[in-house]
């Protein structure tokens, strides 16, 4: 788990994501306390104190305050071992005199993360000449049993199953939240299994359609949030992708989406990766041959991340090598 940790901290550390995210079983206190303070720079906010489920990620916020006679500009960053847990919304705003603006921050821990204590801040650079920054000290401590556990919100989440083939009732007996599975076929439309919780059975129009299959891609309807144990895939798999939109499930560790799709000027099979955020948005990273780079305008899609699926764009029919969890 060594070598896990240091895999996945470094990726932590290299993305900002948010995630949604898988652990062993965990409980995560967030607490968040004032290092220092500024005379024209203000932070205020509620009592960062959280117990977090396994995989699960929330949502808290600063309110930042420009108590000074002129305009300013902030810049925040993350710092130190928390900078892959904590995603905030913007990392740049203006305030004008007197006003403040909520930054608004999300926390999650990836389901692999090993147990252990974090420690961090959350850094407000002022300009106009102001050199002192705010901080916020962030302390992550994360307890586990070795688990490894899918968390699932309220609504639609789009999950690539990284456990056993299972059928319905064996996938979600004992969660009666989960109510509908939906299913992308080869012409773009969904086949969607439904759950009759007044019978406790599963039915959907296609007869072939009853349960869940290793490295499948599928959208979860939860009518509230759940958390499923899950027997991980241990071993690589071979994934190939067709031209046009493929829906490829991420049963690996998190990986930046540079490292899953490694390409060049000369050899770019895969255009445009999609990632669904939480309130149903997407996030696109598009390759750019002519520099040979990954680019995103969201910041906190920059790497693909165990349980999740994604909508993958390809030119060319070519294929991957999704790794497996170690542990």
């Amino acid at each position: 788990m060594g070598i896990l940790r240091r895999r996945l901290l470094g990726s932590m550390g290299r993305i900002m994501v948010n995630p949604a995210v898988l652990i062993p079983p965990l409980a995560a206190v967030l607490l968040l306390g004032v290092v220092l303070a500024l005379p024209f720079l203000g932070v205020s906010g509620p009592e960062q104190r959280f117990v977090m489920k396994p995989g699960e990620s929330l949502d808290s916020y600063l309110r930042i305050r420009n108590d000074g006679d002129r305009p300013m500009e902030v810049s925040l960053d993350i710092r130190g071992e928390v900078s892959g847990l904590v995603h905030p919304h913007k990392t740049s705003f203006s305030l004008d005199p007197g006003t403040s603006s909520r930054v608004a921050l999300r926390y999650s821990v990836p389901a692999l993360a090993e147990a252990g204590t974090y420690v961090g801040e959350v850094l407000l650079v002022p300009g106009g000449g102001v050199r002192t920054a705010l901080s916020r000290l962030v302390t992550v401590t994360v307890a586990g049993s070795g688990e490894i556990y899918l968390y699932l919100g309220t609504g639609l989440n789009l999950v690539g199953w990284p456990g056993p083939e299972l059928s319905f009732e064996e996938a979600f007996r004992g969660h009666p939240q989960v109510a509908k599975v939906w299913r992308r076929r080869g012409d773009g439309e969904y086949d969607v299994a439904t759950h009759y919780p007044e019978h406790d059975v599963w039915w959907c129009p296609d007869p072939l359609f009853t349960g869940l299959e290793t490295g499948g891609a599928y959208f979860l309807e939860c009518e509230s949030d759940v958390q499923l144990p899950i027997d991980a895939l241990r071993s690589p798999r071979a994934v190939g992708l067709d031209p046009g939109t493929n829906l490829l499930a991420w049963t690996g560790p998190t990986m930046p989406v540079a490292e899953a799709f490694p390409q060049s000027s000369g050899n770019h099979p895969v255009d445009r990766v999609w990632k669904r955020n939480r309130d149903g948005s997407y996030s696109s990273m598009d390759y750019y041959p002519s520099y040979g780079v990954w680019w995103c305008a969201d910041p906190g899609f920059e790497a693909l991340e165990w349980g999740h699926a994604y909508f993958v764009e390809a030119s060319e029919p070519t294929s991957i090598t999704v790794p497996g969890v170690e542990g």
